[in-house]
Order: C-alpha cells, then sequence, then structure tokens
C-alpha cells in the first residue's frame, strides 16, 4: 500500500497545470499515488491536459458538474486507502524533496496529523517573489494559539495530513468553503492531533495576476471570522450557527466595532493588491496600492521591508 495520497483539482487551469503536475512527479519521495481530478471544467481543453499524463501512480477522476473543490476533495477522500493525505492546487509547485522531507518527520512523531512547511511566494513565471516562514513550527506554537482560542492556520498546498483524523471529523464542510480547509484544520486539533510547520520552505504559492475587489476579499475575511466563531462555539459545547446567521449578528455590533473591521480589511485589501502588481510586474499597481497601505499601516510596512518577506 502507498503511503500519501496526492489530489490535484483542477477547473479551467489550462496549461499551468502541467506545471503542478511535473513538480509532484518530481519528488524525490516515490510512494504516493497521485489523483488529477478534472472537476467539471468547461475550457482549456482541461480533461485531455490531465489525460496526456499516464505515469502509473496517477489515478484520473473526471467529475461532470462542478459542485465545489470541498465536494470534489471529500469524494477522493472517502475513497482512497492512504494514511496520508497531500494536496497541491493546479497552480502551485512543490520543491523536490517537500514530501520526502513532510514524510520523515511524520514517521518520527506518529502523534502528529498535520504537518505544512514555509514557502515561497511565485509570479506566473514562476520567480520567488517573497517568502513566507510562519512561525508554527514546533507544537508548543502552535499549541499557545489552540489554547488561546485563535485560528491555526496553514498554507493548504504546503500540508500533508492524516486521512483518518480527517474522515473522523467529517472532512472539508462545504458551508465553510473558500476556508474549508481553515475550518478542518481547527477540527482535525480538537480530536487531540498535534500539528507544526516544518522549518523549511519545500511549496511555491502562486499569486495571479488577476483583479480581485474589496468586495470579494471582504467576502473571504468574513468566511474566516465564521470559521473562528463556529470554532469557539464548538469548543464551548456549543451549536455552530449558520453563516446566515453569523452574518445578522454582525451587523447588530457597535458601530466603533464594525469601523475597525472594515478598517482591517481595507488595509488587507491594499497589501494583497501591492502583491499582486509584484505578481503581475506592474509597478504602477505596486506603487499606488502600497503606499495607501504604508499610509495606513506604516509599523508593518516598515516590518516587510525590514525582513524582505511578505510575510
Amino acid at each position: 500500500m502507498k503511503k500519501v495520497s496526492i489530489m490535484l483539482p483542477d477547473y479551467n487551469g489550462g496549461e499551468l497545470v502541467r506545471r503542478s503536475i511535473e513538480s509532484v512527479l518530481a519528488q524525490t519521495y516515490k510512494d504516493y499515488v497521485l489523483y488529477l481530478i478534472d472537476n467539471g471544467s468547461t475550457k482549456d481543453n482541461t480533461r485531455e491536459i490531465l489525460h496526456s499524463y499516464t505515469d502509473p501512480r496517477i489515478v484520473h477522476v473526471d467529475v461532470d458538474v462542478n459542485n465545489g473543490t470541498s465536494s470534489a476533495y471529500n469524494a477522493v477522500l472517502n475513497r482512497i486507502d492512504t494514511p496520508w493525505v497531500a494536496i497541491i492546487h493546479a497552480d502551485d509547485l512543490w520543491y523536490p524533496t517537500k514530501l520526502e522531507k513532510q514524510m520523515a518527520f511524520l514517521e518520527e512523531h506518529p502523534d502528529y496529523c498535520i504537518l505544512g512547511t514555509w514557502y515561497d511566494y511565485i509570479d506566473i513565471d514562476d520567480k520567488v517573489i517573497g517568502t513566507s516562514k510562519e512561525p508554527l513550527t514546533t507544537w508548543g506554537q502552535v499549541e499557545k494559539k489552540y489554547r488561546a482560542n485563535e485560528l491555526v492556520v496553514v498554507c493548504h498546498p504546503s500540508v500533508v495530513f492524516s486521512r483518518d483524523v480527517a474522515l473522523s471529523v467529517g472532512g472539508f464542510h462545504e458551508e465553510f468553503w473558500p476556508t474549508d480547509d481553515a475550518d478542518m484544520w481547527q477540527r482535525m486539533l480538537e480530536t487531540g492531533g498535534k500539528a507544526c510547520i516544518y522549518p523549511e520552505v519545500l511549496t511555491m504559492y502562486r499569486i495571479h495576476n488577476t483583479a480581485t475587489t474589496f468586495t470579494r476579499m471582504s467576502d473571504l475575511n468574513d468566511k474566516l471570522r465564521f470559521t473562528e466563531r463556529c470554532m469557539k462555539l464548538r469548543r464551548k459545547g456549543l451549536p455552530e450557527i449558520t453563516f446566515e446567521d453569523f452574518m445578522a449578528q454582525q451587523k447588530k455590533r457597535s458601530q466603533w466595532t464594525r469601523f475597525r473591521e472594515a478598517y482591517t480589511d481595507y488595509c488587507h485589501y491594499h497589501y494583497k493588491m501591492a502583491i499582486r502588481g509584484v505578481a503581475a510586474h506592474d509597478k504602477w499597481e505596486l506603487f499606488s496600492h502600497g503606499i495607501i497601505y504604508a499610509i495606513l499601516n506604516p509599523i508593518s510596512t516598515i516590518n516587510i521591508l525590514r525582513k524582505k518577506s511578505l510575510r
């Protein structure tokens, strides 16, 4: 039996997915099965591209109707028989020793159920434009956040996680999309398993030059806050609430609280847009959004410049 099942879902990704597949096939660790999932693609010859790969370690999964990535993940999660699972997005990449180093750690630490890595930010040409070195490199650091009821967030395409523990908490809960991965990490920690981030840059996370809006980013932040609220309710032994009820409660808060939250979201938006400018090689976008972010959050800007890191 193989040790790791790798899920690579793609929806209308086109040629970019080839780079992700090749980065998996180039892994020094070979004891895996790679599930190439065409999640209901409708253009760009995605299915043909995926099926052009015939390596014996590859299993093709064709989904005719896209019901979301959570649904696709869960369908594969329920059919695999490996003890460990990894996910790589159709636009992200792995450095060759990623799985080898993570699996060596997990074999030495069987009480861990989640293991991420540090990661590089890359642009559309695979050029490194920044690095994230999250400090959660020991269980003690993760446990401190867990005990404080703070979200433990790990870069999704960097993670190797326990299949059995993931299934025991119901896999990916679709109502939390697009923060369903963050939700699952919290539920897995609540089973008593340990987690940390392997302190080496082994993953490449792609920053796209596609446009976004403040409203869309604000919606994402709302889902992250919803994920955190449900986590806190569970840990108090209380029932979770729906997203609709959560948003209704948000509107009842004081104007000052809502202003501070909106201010944080606005800062985050300009920060992300400045990074998008780097990825798109658009100096004007980098400058305009970067200046606004620097005015709104000068201390964070100084730290970013001092560390020369996006995180």
